[in-house]
């Protein structure tokens, strides 16, 4: 099992998918668990590191992207998005994505170009640390892409291109871990963070960050600790006339 041949069964799959775009009225709705795993070292400050707590989150979003709900404590509690919030990158909402490019060449190009030039050392993304490697644009490439993946619905080209486009980032490895692929990138010298397939049908199962280094060695040499990312499955993703409903 190489990593080309897993981002390929996942992207033929996505291809495969039974598809009709949502109406701009309509809502995605996305249940993720965060799974609780013990990390072997903590983050410095206490925190435990991703998976420490388990989480169920139900969301809505609007299928044009102005408007958006949440379920907490059994209630619905909505949010609305004017246009000028909506430009961010990556796109959160379904109507951003569904633009991204599905050729993985030209969506990786958009990528690195939202990096900035490969010899200009540019300000990083906001919540990432500044003691980079000499490979930090590719760690930075597959970030972006995993949260593309896990931002919201993807229509099947895109996800697909996705996948393509991961093939052409350096460094990716792949393993089988709890009855699923996971595909990932060392990160900052101390994590791995990866995607996760159903080992069975390859299809988009979540995604995952695991310590591989204790972070406090990475924070003695002067280097601010990231966000570590959640361990997230998938429960259910589908096309809903209104919030509150589940496909």
């Amino acid at each position: 099992m190489s990593a080309a041949f897993t981002l390929d069964r996942a992207a033929g799959e996505a291809e495969r998918r039974e598809w009709a775009p949502p109406r701009p009225d309509q809502w995605i709705y996305t249940h993720y668990r965060n799974v609780p795993v013990k990390q072997r070292w903590s983050l410095p400050g206490g925190d435990g590191g991703p998976g420490e707590e388990m989480i169920f989150e139900e969301q809505w979003q609007r299928a044009d992207g102005l408007r958006s709900a949440v379920l907490e404590g059994g209630k619905l509690w909505f949010n609305d998005v004017t246009r000028e919030q909506q430009p961010t990158w990556p796109p959160p909402d379904y109507a951003g994505l569904a633009r991204l490019p599905d050729d993985p060449e030209a969506l990786l190009a958009l990528v690195y170009r939202h990096l900035g030039p490969p010899e200009e050392k540019s300000s990083p993304p906001p919540g990432v640390t500044d003691c980079m490697s000499p490979d930090d644009r590719a760690e930075f490439a597959f970030n972006t892409l995993l949260e593309i993946l896990g931002a919201n619905l993807l229509p099947p080209k895109v996800e697909a291109a996705v996948y393509r486009a991961m093939k052409k980032v350096p460094g990716v490895v792949v393993h089988e871990v709890d009855g699923m692929v996971a595909l990932g990138r060392p990160m900052d010298g101390w994590r791995l963070n990866e995607v996760l397939f159903d080992a069975r049908t390859y299809r988009y199962a979540g995604q995952r960050s695991t310590f591989t280094r204790d972070p406090a060695e990475v924070l003695e040499k002067g280097c601010g600790i990231p966000p570590s990312g959640l361990n997230m499955r998938v429960v259910s993703v589908g096309v809903v006339n209104q919030a509150g409903q589940r496909p």
